[in-house]
This record gives structure tokens, C-alpha cells and sequence, in this order.
């Protein structure tokens, strides 16, 4: 009975990712064997059947993660084999998987005795630690990565170079499914003017919409613009509707053509056309109509509607219920006009019903 001994025993892992020419190549499915075989104190030549079985464990193991075996020319001693290459028993990449990968070899027959720890080359063991954006488009085969490649929360910005995915890299079946719209949404439109979030954690919808402040959201609509400073305002919809800088907390609700002009904190708009909040007039409010104003500094002014009514400077708390042409003058704070048409509310706390030009003074 021949008795065989190895000797210089050389493992090579062919899973080289990184190196050069090798970027485009696909990666070899076997591991190169290489060694020296001895029988008895002779140099080996001839052929002989080998078996190669992956463990994860030294010793032991009632079956073996995977067994390839081949007839393998020996030369001088030398020899040079592939395990992998005729697999008869499991799989080499669940043998891969597992944390530790020992080889037992048997030569005609007779195991040869320990097994060997398979370890890492030099490039397997760079390609298993990524630096940032080691891995560009040319490095992925369409459809090359599932989603039992990546562990959960693997992958962060800095990982991926830009361009490297693209929409060919990606297998779309493993995707979930797009939620169902909520009950009484759709959208139509090419949008081809898209909304801008400028600001930090803000939101812009719609056509040409612009959201530059902080915490600002524009609903939709068309050409309806947050500008910078105003934090946490918003627009609901409508078209070219206006909050400018450093009016906080503003709302307009939709219309066209409204403004809540600069440092307005808190003002609100509710709709209508071409309507105005000057500035400083914090707190103020007009419910709607069309070209109703309520100027600067007269904070908590409200017109609910109607046209061209205006609560003039200073006329804080000043209210007019509707109609037009109707004026809460200057200074004129906590006046009422309930509406009417050309009615003037002249002095603090003066009140006029309604009717045709009527005028309260003090």
C-alpha cells in the first residue's frame, strides 16, 4: 500500500476583485490547490484520484459543506488542482459562507491528516473591506448583487460612487411594490418646471414652486414661492402666491396673486385674488376676495372678503366684515366695519355697520 504525504502545501484564493485587468473579469468559481506530494520519501508521479471536502470545524463533522473531487496530474512531486471545479457533494459558496473553512484531502483513498485552514488572500481579504467607492459601474454585471448579498443597513452614501447605480444595475422584481394612492388622490402632468426645496427639511410640490426657508412647505400649485427666512411657512396651492423673508409661521392657503409680505409673522391668507399683508402687521387676516389690504404695523387686522377694503398703519385689531371699498384709517385700532360699500372707520374703536358711505370718527 502506497502512503502518501504532502508537503509545502500552497492555497490560493482566486476571488482577486481589485487588482488591475481583473476589474471586468468575472470571478473564477473554483480555489487553486496547489502542492507537493510524496510517496514515501519519493518525489510522486503518475495520476491520482484526489477528494477535497470543505469543513467548518478542524476535526469532526458528519457531512462536509462541500466535497469536489478530480483526477489530478502529479509531476516531480508537484501538482496543481481545483477545488470547486467537479463538485459531488453540497455547494463551495455555502462553504464560503460559513466563518471558518477547513480542507480535508484524501488521495486514493487515504485522508490525509490535519486539515488545513483555508484563509484569505491578499486581494480577497481588500475586496471583503471596501473603502469608499471602491466599487464603480463597470465592477457590476446587470443584475450581479441580490438582496441576500447585502446585510440590512449595509450600504450608506459614502459606499457607492456617483453614477455607479443605474437603473440597469438594479433587479426591479426584488423591489417592493409602490403603495396604493390614498382614496381621491391622482396627479396628472409632465411637471417639466419641477418644484425646489431649498431649505432645510423643507417641502415643495407642484409646478414650478419654490420652498427656500427652513421648515417651509409649498403644497402645490403653480409659481407659489416660500422665500428664504420664513421659517415654517407655508402655501397650500393656488398660483404665484408669495410669502416673503422672515414672515415665520405664514399661511397662504391658495388664490392667486396673494403676499404676505416681509416679517408678517403669522399672517394668514385664506385665498382670493391679488389680496396683501404689508409688513410687521403680525397675526393679521384676510379671509379672501380680491385686492383687500391691510398695511404695515395694523397687527391682527382681519378682512374676511369682499374688494379693496383696506385697514391702514398702526389700526391693530381693526376688522372689516366684507363689502368694498371700505377703510379702518390710520391708528384707528380695534375699529369695526361690518360692510357696506366706501364706509370709513376713522377713529379707535369706532364702528360702522354697514350701508354707503358712512363714516365713524373718534
Amino acid at each position: 500500500m502506497k502512503t502518501y504525504r504532502i508537503s509545502a502545501l500552497l492555497m490560493v484564493g482566486s476571488l482577486v476583485l481589485l487588482g488591475g485587468a481583473a476589474r471586468a473579469q468575472t470571478v473564477p468559481d473554483v480555489i487553486n490547490y496547489q502542492g507537493k506530494l510524496m510517496d514515501g520519501t519519493n518525489l510522486y508521479n503518475g495520476i491520482v484520484p484526489m477528494v477535497f471536502r470543505l469543513y467548518d470545524t478542524p476535526t469532526g463533522g458528519m457531512f462536509p459543506l462541500c466535497e469536489s473531487s478530480n483526477d489530478v496530474a502529479v509531476v516531480d512531486g508537484l501538482y496543481s488542482a481545483y477545488i470547486g471545479d467537479n463538485v459531488t457533494w453540497g455547494q463551495l459558496d455555502n462553504a464560503l459562507y460559513a466563518s471558518e473553512a477547513w480542507v480535508e484531502v484524501e488521495i486514493d483513498g487515504q485522508i490525509i491528516e490535519p486539515r488545513e485552514r483555508l484563509v484569505s488572500v491578499a486581494y480577497a481579504r481588500f475586496a471583503n473591506r471596501l473603502p469608499p467607492n471602491a466599487v464603480t459601474s463597470d465592477m457590476i454585471a446587470p443584475n450581479g448583487v441580490n438582496w441576500w448579498n447585502i446585510a440590512s443597513d449595509a450600504v450608506r452614501v459614502n459606499h457607492i460612487d456617483n453614477g455607479a447605480v443605474a437603473s440597469n444595475k438594479i433587479d426591479w422584481s426584488t423591489m417592493p411594490a409602490f403603495p396604493e394612492p390614498p382614496l381621491g388622490y391622482a396627479e396628472n402632468g409632465d411637471f417639466a418646471t419641477p418644484p425646489v426645496a431649498g431649505g432645510n427639511n423643507s417641502i415643495a410640490l407642484g409646478f414650478e414652486t419654490l420652498a427656500e426657508a427652513d421648515y417651509s412647505v409649498v403644497s402645490g400649485g403653480r409659481e407659489n414661492t416660500v422665500e428664504s427666512d420664513a421659517l415654517y411657512a407655508g402655501i397650500g396651492g393656488g398660483r404665484a402666491n408669495t410669502i416673503e423673508s422672515f414672515a415665520d409661521y405664514a399661511v397662504i392657503s391658495g388664490g392667486l396673486a396673494n403676499t404676505v409680505e416681509d416679517e408678517a409673522i403669522a399672517a394668514t391668507i385664506a385665498g382670493g385674488e391679488q389680496n396683501t399683508i404689508e409688513g410687521d402687521a403680525n397675526y393679521a387676516s384676510i379671509g379672501g376676495g380680491i385686492q383687500n389690504r391691510i398695511v404695515n404695523a395694523a397687527a391682527a387686522g382681519t378682512v374676511s372678503g369682499g374688494a379693496q377694503n383696506i385697514i391702514e398703519t398702526g389700526a391693530g385689531a381693526g376688522a372689516i366684515g366684507g363689502g368694498t371699498l371700505n377703510m379702518v384709517g390710520t391708528n384707528a385700532a380695534y375699529a369695526t366695519i361690518g360692510g357696506g360699500i366706501s364706509n370709513q372707520a376713522l377713529g379707535e374703536r369706532a364702528t360702522v355697520s354697514g350701508g354707503q358711505h358712512n363714516r365713524a370718527e373718534d
